[in-house]
């Protein structure tokens, strides 16, 4: 069948169609009269809008929040080399996963997605898994998983070497202080932000530390504490290293660890391989409470002080000096400064011997060692080829010299005669 060719009524009564589509469209308009396209996206926009004032409201509030649908929470491992960071990190992720891992020579990063339902939410989130490798040596990488969006979700994981006893401590200290740093800067940024949102979060964080903490804890007040802002886990590895000490240097060193930890309001928990599911099990479920943000109001798990089996679990909050008792040696006008009491105490209990407990080397200082090396080797031997290049041009330039005053001794004779 051939086409028919459109003829001049269709024309015009298509023509009369698109008018009447077009007044039938202005009428519309003038009456408010929207499509769905526009009914959905303005609904998106509410629903988005009360989802965010629901939000502030509860970080406004005391009052322990439902677990957001689509939390996104942030966990920073840090220490020294070989503390074993990436083997906390695995032991969360993958807790059925028992091999060694590699070192991590830089910063890390991994993430991982949960679905999980409890009594409070069916809950959907993404944490992040930040990893600084390098031991101090990177620590100013540490700016990069913390910043003013991450910080108010972020916890930190501080992994120490109980092998190394001699420097547990210094550790300890080198790397809260490290925390507490980046954390201040990140807050001063905060404060300056325009509008005073980031200001209130500022505050929220501080008092988020007190909860954690207790706000009617005896040890507020004096100056014995200065709370970190963001939740700290310190996790002292290699437990089974402990076996061989005395009693004494062993108490000496689990009651200096307690006193660092509760004087920042950190939590303290002793690990090893061997106790994968009693040590292994509490610290994943710390993990798992930050993850779900439920760690500020769930309940902890008690407190255990066993100092000669080497058996320390306590969480922020739960220690005091007054359990900690008072370091040996201890002067009597030293209580208003108890952890300088214990860090003068562990210093002589654990004398620094040098080498024997310095920090291993890893493989990214190998690498670059090697590499200037190399550099060094391969400027020597260029400097060498300079030099003979001068030697070379001064003996051409004496020879060029002495062929000229022949060349001129010759010509001025020629010319004499």
């Amino acid at each position: 069948m051939r086409p028919v060719a459109p003829t001049a009524a269709s024309a015009q009564q298509a023509a009369a169609f698109s008018a009447g589509a077009k007044q039938r469209e202005k009428a519309a308009a003038e009456q408010n009269i929207r499509d769905i396209w526009t009914v959905l996206s303005d609904e998106h926009l509410r629903q988005t809008a009360s989802q965010e004032a629901s939000k502030l409201a509860a970080l406004a509030s005391d009052a322990p929040a439902a677990v957001d649908k689509t939390r996104e929470a942030s966990i920073v491992f840090v220490g020294p080399r070989q503390a074993g960071k990436t083997t906390l990190a695995n032991a969360y992720m993958f807790k059925d996963r028992d091999e060694v891992p590699k070192a991590t020579t830089c910063l890390e990063y991994k993430y991982a997605r949960s679905s999980l339902k409890d009594s409070l939410a069916d809950e959907k989130s993404v944490t992040h898994f930040w990893e600084l490798g390098g031991g101090r040596a990177l620590s100013q990488l540490l700016a990069v998983p913390f910043t003013a969006a991450t910080v108010p979700h972020a916890m930190v994981v501080i992994a120490l070497d109980l092998g190394r006893q001699s420097r547990v401590l210094d550790d300890a200290q080198f790397f809260l202080s490290l925390v507490r740093k980046r954390v201040e800067e990140v807050m001063a940024e905060m404060r300056s932000a325009p509008g005073g949102q980031g200001d209130a979060m500022a505050k929220q964080l501080l008092s988020n530390a007190r909860r954690r903490f207790g706000d009617a804890h005896p040890d507020l007040t004096g100056g014995k504490v200065d709370l970190l802002p963001v939740p700290v886990l310190i996790v002292a590895n290699k437990l089974d290293l402990l076996r061989a000490l005395e009693p004494e240097p062993l108490r000496v060193l689990s009651r200096s660890l307690r006193a660092l930890a509760h004087a920042n309001g950190a939590s303290l928990l002793y690990n090893s391989r061997a106790h994968k599911d009693t040590l292994g099990k509490s610290f994943r479920s710390r993990l798992m409470a930050h993850v779900l943000g439920t760690a500020p109001y769930a309940k902890q798990p008690p407190p255990l002080f066993e100092h000669l089996q080497g058996m320390i679990q306590v969480s922020a909050g739960q220690d005091s000096f007054a359990q900690i008792g008072e370091a040996p040696g201890a002067a009597a006008g030293s209580g208003g400064k108890p952890l300088v009491a214990w860090v003068s105490a562990f210093s002589k209990t654990f004398p620094d011997r040098g080498a024997e407990d310095a920090e291993p080397e890893s493989a990214l200082d190998a690498t670059q060692l090697e590499a200037e090396k190399q550099v060094d080797a391969a400027l020597a031997s260029r400097m060498e080829d300079l030099k003979a290049m001068q030697r070379e041009l001064d003996l051409r330039r004496k020879l060029n010299a002495k062929d000229q005053a022949g060349l001129d001794a010759a010509a001025f004779g020629a010319a004499r005669r």
